[in-house]
């Protein structure tokens, strides 16, 4: 998968995710490869698709 692939599913900017796939020795390369490599059935479980990002419910409850 490309890493505008993941992008699209995911959410994370494009940008973003150029600038952890190009860091050496970090953790975020391997995460980068990790979302790369991954089924695309999983990250849209995951992440959900696109314009479900309003469906979702708030992380935090009002009022409590």
């Amino acid at each position: 998968m490309t890493l505008k692939e993941v992008s699209e599913l995911t959410g994370i900017p494009y940008q973003t995710l150029l600038g952890w796939n190009s860091s050496k020795g970090d953790y975020r390369k391997n995460l980068v490869r990790f979302l790369k490599d991954a089924d695309r059935s999983m990250l849209i479980k995951y992440f959900g698709e696109k314009g479900a990002a309003d469906n979702k419910p708030p992380l935090k409850d009002e009022g409590v």
